[in-house]
C-alpha cells in the first residue's frame, strides 16, 4: 500500500491532470452525450467534484468512530448531483479545485496514527484510511479516463 505522502501527492497530481485534460475542451463537447444513456464527460467530472463531500464525510466517520460501516455512494439519489451537473465548465473546474484543496488540507493535517484507522464498506470490505484513499483514487481514475474518452473521441 502507498505511504500517505504518496497518496496525497497523487490527489494533488490528479488535480493538475483534470486541468491538463479538460481545459482545452469546449463546454458543449464536455456536455455532449457521446454514448446514449451514459454520463457525458461533464457528468463524470461533476460526479468527481461532488464525491469530495462523500470522501470528507467518510474520512470523518473513520476518524471519529471505531470501524464505521458505510454503503455505496449513489449519485442517482443524492440531492447535490443536480447542483454539480448544472454547473458551467468553468464553475465545475473551479469548484473541483476548491474541493480538492480543502480535502488535501484536511488530510495533510492528520497525525500519522489516523492513517491506520479502519472503516468497512458493505461490498468492498475493511480498509485503513490510507487504503480507502487509495481505493478512491482508483475510482477517480476510472471516471477521469471515461471523461477523457467521452470528451476527446
Amino acid at each position: 500500500m502507498s505511504q500517505p505522502s504518496a497518496v496525497l501527492d497523487r490527489f494533488e497530481a490528479n488535480l493538475a491532470l483534470v486541468h491538463n485534460l479538460f481545459d482545452d475542451v469546449t463546454e458543449e463537447r464536455l456536455k455532449e452525450e457521446r454514448v446514449p444513456g451514459k454520463w457525458s464527460a461533464h457528468a463524470n467530472l461533476a460526479h468527481l467534484g461532488q464525491f469530495h463531500d462523500a470522501m470528507r464525510e467518510r474520512v470523518g466517520w473513520i476518524l471519529s468512530q471505531d470501524d464505521p460501516k458505510f454503503t455505496r455512494f449513489n449519485p442517482d439519489t443524492h440531492p447535490d448531483t443536480a447542483v454539480w451537473t448544472a454547473k458551467s465548465k468553468a464553475q465545475l473546474l473551479q469548484d473541483f479545485e476548491a474541493e480538492r484543496r480543502k480535502l488535501l488540507a484536511e488530510l495533510r493535517a492528520l497525525p500519522p496514527e489516523a492513517w491506520q484507522r479502519i472503516g468497512t464498506h458493505g461490498v468492498f470490505g475493511t480498509k485503513t484510511l490510507a487504503g480507502w484513499l487509495e481505493f478512491w483514487l482508483q475510482h477517480e481514475g476510472h471516471h477521469l479516463y471515461t471523461a477523457l474518452v467521452r470528451a476527446k473521441t
